[in-house]
């Protein structure tokens, strides 16, 4: 007969579980709710973006412009706060369920996963909550890289703060074996250093790539992986000495 301590336990994974399923099942086109008009700790990517706020890109309002953005600031606060309920129930599943801690283990991020446009993978329960969290773990990330100098302006210390914890926080489970997979530096001015470097500098992005995919034995698709999760912003000249912008797996 299990004790009451095991017994409150396992009830408490079943509930983080079924918390986690309705999370997941809400990233589906079937299961995505409706945007609330004040969305609080609310999923606001969980469906594809269309009309998104010229300003943040979230959907649901819309911002004349940055210095007008409180709709912005609390858009991007309601999925800070929906990722930290995750991170919250993520870790305790992991600390109390064997299967659970596997499929952490198991889990492998690509580079495609940002873009979360497939369906749920089949598989054990746990297996499938961790694969569909880390790509809506990944797609926010990258949005929020697109958007990190309008975000510096319109977040407080405090709400830079907070996204920061939950970066390392969530990273940690879903994220964990890119994370840990790169640190170099190279000579010829390009300089990667996962979750510390928040701005590098290539005169030469293709030459650098090409040359960290002989150093380390990975792929073009790993290496702007690793971007994302850094949130690295990379500037670059082109040919007619105009800059382009590789800001966390975006080109523009």
């Amino acid at each position: 007969m299990s004790s009451p301590a095991s017994t409150s336990d396992a009830d408490q994974v079943r509930q983080s579980l079924l918390f986690l399923s309705a999370v997941v099942r809400e990233m589906t086109p079937a299961g995505a709710k409706a945007i609330p008009s004040n969305p609080a700790r609310f999923n606001l990517l969980a469906r594809p973006v269309t009309n998104g706020c010229r300003i943040c890109g979230f959907p649901g309002h819309s911002s004349a412009n940055i210095k007008a953005s409180t709709a912005c600031r609390m858009a991007i606060l309601s999925l800070i706060g929906f990722w930290e309920d995750v991170a919250a129930h993520v870790s305790f599943v992991y600390r109390s369920s064997d299967r659970f801690q596997k499929a952490i283990v198991a889990n492998k991020p690509t580079y495609e996963m940002r873009l979360d446009d497939g369906g749920l993978k089949g598989g054990d329960l746990e297996d499938v909550l961790v694969e569909r969290l880390t790509r809506g773990w990944l797609k926010f990330l990258a949005h929020f890289a697109r958007i990190r100098a309008k975000a510096n302006v319109m977040l407080s210390q405090e709400d830079l703060g907070a996204y920061e914890v939950a970066v390392r926080n969530l990273s940690g489970f879903l994220l964990d074996g890119m994370t840990c997979k790169f640190a170099l530096l190279w000579k010829d001015g390009m300089r990667l250093m996962c979750c510390s470097v928040r701005f590098v500098r290539a005169e030469h992005w293709s030459a650098a790539v090409e040359r960290a995919i002989l150093l380390l034995g990975v792929s073009t698709k790993e290496i702007w992986l690793l971007l994302i999760l850094a949130q690295i912003h990379i500037h670059e000249k082109d040919g007619r000495g105009q800059e382009r912008r590789y800001n966390g797996g975006a080109m523009h």
